[in-house]
């Protein structure tokens, strides 16, 4: 049985994917197996993906009708058997040393590596929120990373597959699924450790469907809107209400509210409703530089309300 299951979802990256699984055939901790979901490719990436598994059997293949990157990542984790489980994107690639587990967090539930953004063959060096080496282990600190320092990606931490267990990604969230999928797993997670050894390079692309969101203020708003009723859904403890209530108020109230001007009618109620409801003790593991925003936004919210009436 293979230490980690590395799951790489496939769709028409040709152009990419040798630099990629080059990547991950070249780790210096070779205890893997590489499961490449092919998700309906109409170019040569099913090829590539099965003259990889010719020549070196732990590339594994899964060639599936396209579902999107949640089905065929789910169809990976089907079926892995490596105790631990990373994602990598096909367009994306990796250090020598990414998949190297320090022996100090080899309990942990979550490794979270560092990583560098490309674009344009320019790289920039994306450092760990925590130092190299770093633990946390209490739920109040996990919340209070997870709100206000995470980054939203699924493929710079490697996971234990146990922790993940029967939960599968939501194949109905286009964007966000990687946020919403961790969202589930971090009221799981016990132990959560940050490595600088190896790192992640994510490959910035101008037509990947994230940049195409960004650049469209009503479609991000839509996407807000979905995955505040997400958050609504998957985070509904008892036990989790300060991981609730930080993840709406501390990022997607505040996007909402400044872009006021562009909400529609039902974005407008849904603000006006959170912030009715906003109690402002439920916010202590908000760091106070999101709170401040958060009240200076719902203030000028206000203000340009009555200026319009």
């Amino acid at each position: 049985m293979p230490e980690i299951s590395v799951i790489v979802p496939v769709y028409n990256a040709g152009e990419y994917l040798v630099r990629c699984l080059d990547s991950i055939k070249n780790q210096k901790n070779t205890d893997w197996e590489c499961i490449l979901v092919n998700d309906g490719s109409t170019d040569n990436s099913l090829e590539l993906c099965n003259r990889y598994a010719d020549e070196d059997s732990r590339f594994k293949v899964i060639n599936k009708k396209n579902g999107g990157v949640s089905s065929a990542r789910n169809a990976g984790l089907d079926v892995a058997v490596g105790t631990l489980v990373a994602f990598v994107d096909s367009d994306d690639f990796v250090d020598s040393d990414y998949l190297t587990i320090p022996d100090t967090l080899r309990n942990c539930d979550v490794v979270q590596k560092s990583y560098e953004k490309l674009k344009m063959n320019e790289q920039t060096k994306c450092h760990l929120p925590f130092r190299d080496g770093c633990v946390l282990n209490e739920r109040i600190s996990l919340y209070r990373f997870f709100i206000n320092k995470r980054n939203n990606a699924l493929w710079n931490k490697i996971f234990k597959r146990a922790l993940i267990g029967d939960f599968r990604f939501d194949t109905s969230i286009a964007i966000g699924e990687d946020f919403m999928f961790q969202t589930v797993l971090i009221q799981r997670t016990n132990l959560y450790g940050f490595s600088d050894i190896g790192k992640y390079v994510y490959v910035i692309r101008d037509d990947s469907a994230m940049s195409n969101i960004e650049g469209d203020i009503t479609k991000r708003l839509r996407v807000v809107e979905e995955n505040i009723h997400h958050v609504d859904d998957i985070v509904s403890s008892k036990e989790s209400f300060y991981l609730h209530d930080g993840l709406i108020y501390g990022t997607y109230i505040p996007f909402m509210l400044k872009c006021n001007r562009r909400l529609n009618d039902g974005q407008h109620v849904i603000v006006d409703s959170r912030i009715r409801a906003l109690k402002f003790g439920s916010l202590k593991l908000l760091s106070f530089e999101r709170k401040k925003n958060l009240l200076f936004l719902i203030f000028k919210y206000y203000i340009n309300k009555i200026l319009r009436q």
